[in-house]
């Protein structure tokens, strides 16, 4: 909350008057500048960090952050670039690009980091996912599905990656697999709203839907 964020300013604002080279000081006042919607401040710290530890992929990758939550995303991806070009398993930033990417449209270019991304992190969940999704918005369903199925054998209970290979089913109508895997889903998040909803309109259009 506010007030831990606030007390975090100062004991870092401290650290950092102690001692100017403590890098992941500097990195962790960026977070809680950033938290806080100092941006200005936050970029200025996180630069800081860096000039004190050139080879530093989390920096990046939270500067990267801060990039997107500013808007910039050309500098937002870069930034990512730079912090797996150092850290190559660093999940969080390949999967930060292919959501980026895929949201500005950009879906051949999301395909080639996904692969990228695939070399270093073959197991892991959230960049099968990703991928699953363009592939999905490609109509290429049978290298999604196989992509959506990797993504739930490596984290099975990951309710939301069965709603999404639900919705695959569902607009490649393969509707009685879209209805299991929408029950599933449920199984797994009684709550969760777009599984509800997806599975509705199914019911309701196959006339299964009990009125």
């Amino acid at each position: 909350d506010q007030g831990h964020l606030d007390e975090a300013l100062h004991l870092l604002k401290r650290a950092v008057d102690i001692r100017p080279d403590f890098a992941a000081a500097w990195m962790n006042l960026g977070i809680v500048q950033a938290s806080l919607g100092d941006h200005q401040e936050a970029q200025a710290s996180y630069l800081t960090a860096l000039q004190h530890r050139a080879v530093y992929p989390d920096c990046l990758y939270n500067l990267g952050n801060l990039y997107l939550e500013m808007g910039d995303h050309k500098a937002a991806l870069s930034t990512w670039t730079n912090a797996t070009s150092l850290k190559p398993t660093l999940a969080v930033a390949w999967t930060n690009m292919l959501i980026l990417l895929d949201a500005q449209g950009q879906y051949e270019p999301a395909l080639d980091v996904a692969q990228q991304a695939l070399q270093h992190l073959a197991t892991e969940p959230a960049i099968h996912f990703n991928l699953a999704n363009t592939l999905g918005k490609l109509s290429r369903y049978e290298e999604s599905e196989k992509h959506f199925l990797e993504a739930t054998i490596l984290d099975p209970n990951n309710a939301n990656y069965w709603a999404n290979l639900g919705v695959l089913y569902h607009r490649w109508r393969r509707y009685e697999k879209a209805e299991r895997t929408y029950v599933h889903a449920l199984r797994l998040n009684p709550s969760l709203k777009s599984a509800q909803e997806n599975l509705s309109m199914l019911l309701k259009a196959t006339g299964k839907l009990k009125r």
